[in-house]
């Protein structure tokens, strides 16, 4: 995934070639057989049920890198597939967090508590 933008007339990556999500059947395999459940989640962005669904607040990114929408759809995708994956394996999803949207959001899709945190939330969650 290569991401850019124009900063004082230069190109300046914004994130690393190797940063896309990996969606790894076979490590999954080693966590069912090892018999570890897994019932929180972390992950930079989530599922395509959740918050936010619609892309409206990010038309001027959209319209400058024309590679974004397809690269954000195939993020949501994998971590779809991440939870298919894990609810498969019997896995008691009960929350999962994310954040990358800037903002901050709690809603129950399915049973599983899905946590968009805000800066700085993540370190107020963990403490409790």
């Amino acid at each position: 995934m290569e991401y850019s933008r124009i900063v004082k007339h230069k190109d300046k990556p914004l994130y690393w070639a190797d940063e896309d999500v990996v969606f790894n059947t076979t490590e999954l395999a080693v966590i069912k057989a090892s018999e570890i459940a897994i019932c929180r989640v972390i992950t930079h962005s989530a599922p395509t049920q959740c918050f936010p669904i619609s892309k409206a607040g990010i038309t001027s990114w959209l319209e400058r890198d024309k590679n974004l929408e397809g690269d954000l759809n195939a993020e949501r995708s994998k971590l779809d597939q991440l939870l298919q994956q894990l609810n498969q394996d019997n896995h008691n999803i009960t929350d999962w967090y994310y954040g990358h949207y800037h903002d901050s959001k709690i809603e129950s899709i399915g049973g599983i508590n899905y946590h968009l945190l805000n800066v700085m939330e993540f370190k107020e969650c963990v403490s409790r």
